[in-house]
């Protein structure tokens, strides 16, 4: 990578596994891998759908700041279709009104720490 060299067989076994695992990932573990395939920019197709189902499957387990996450990596790929973005928008909404007062401030100290984060949900 520090060379600008990137080893096909090397990226095509791991977002092989990715793909195999995705679906046992907790929350945390999609949003930050989502996040470091943004940092790579490895937006493979097949591998950003099989990430966003286990989102959509999953939506409920998502806390906010792993919806920041999710939604700032995927819209840094440019990924992000508009119908799943909806449904993040609805789950960060429910987030906000729902959470204790000690997760939002941890939040509010975590947001600008992270390296992706969508800014309205800030």
């Amino acid at each position: 990578e520090a060379a600008d060299l990137r080893p096909r067989a090397l990226y095509v076994e791991l977002l092989h596994s990715i793909v195999r695992l995705s679906s046992s990932m907790y929350a945390e573990e999609v949003a930050l891998t989502l996040q470091a395939l943004a940092r790579y920019q490895l937006g493979n197709p097949t591998v950003v759908a099989q990430l966003i189902r286990t989102v959509q499957g999953q939506l409920k387990e998502y806390r906010l700041r792993y919806l920041c996450g999710v939604t700032g990596a995927l819209g840094a790929m440019q990924v992000c279709p508009v119908g799943l973005l909806k449904e993040l928008d609805s789950r960060a909404r429910f987030e906000v009104d729902t959470v204790p007062v000690q997760e939002l401030f941890d939040n509010m100290q975590a947001f600008p720490l992270m390296e992706y984060s969508w800014k309205p949900y800030e």
